[in-house]
């Protein structure tokens, strides 16, 4: 049963690995265990970083709306979303309908998950006199304001909430 479930994860070196460490390890800190054993295996930082943050999420409660699914995305990417999908489906037989709905439209609407992905950059805020922290918490604020569908993705309603 455990060879057919892996067997229809995606190609991902990283998430095989973490389905078979779920496997053998999970019962007591799990993630201590598997931070160790992965370290015996000596992977570059991404791969240990990408097979950290699946063990992370696999059981932890998944975005349960658009503005968190954007959030997520934007602070793990959209591999390490759909790689959880995937398995959590097969693994943890969860169902993922929700999830792979708020993802849909974030791909069908190209809307914004991060904050580089915003309408406005750090120097447009620079030209308005802003400096240092300050660039980073109004991108934070707006940044928000947006995955919560509070403001457009558009130059001039971001800049129009900030400096209004």
């Amino acid at each position: 049963e455990f060879m057919q479930r892996l067997s229809v994860l995606p190609c991902s070196f990283p998430l095989r690995l973490a389905a078979i460490f779920y496997w053998f390890h999970s019962v007591g800190d799990y993630q201590k265990r598997c931070d160790s054993s992965i370290k015996l295996l000596k992977p570059d930082r991404k791969t240990y970083q990408h097979f950290m943050t699946l063990i992370q999420y696999q059981n932890s409660p998944f975005p349960a709306t658009l503005a968190e699914t954007r959030r997520f995305i934007g602070n793990h990417g959209k591999v390490i979303f759909t790689e959880l999908l995937e398995w959590r489906s097969i693994q943890f037989q969860e169902s993922m309908d929700i999830a792979k709905h708020f993802f849909a439209e974030i791909q069908e609407k190209k809307l914004c998950c991060s904050i580089p992905e915003l309408a406005i950059k750090g120097h447009d805020l620079m030209k308005k006199g802003l400096s240092g922290t300050e660039i980073g918490q109004a991108l934070s604020a707006v940044f928000y304001q947006v995955t919560e569908g509070n403001l457009p993705n558009e130059k001039k309603a971001l800049l129009k909430f900030l400096f209004s």
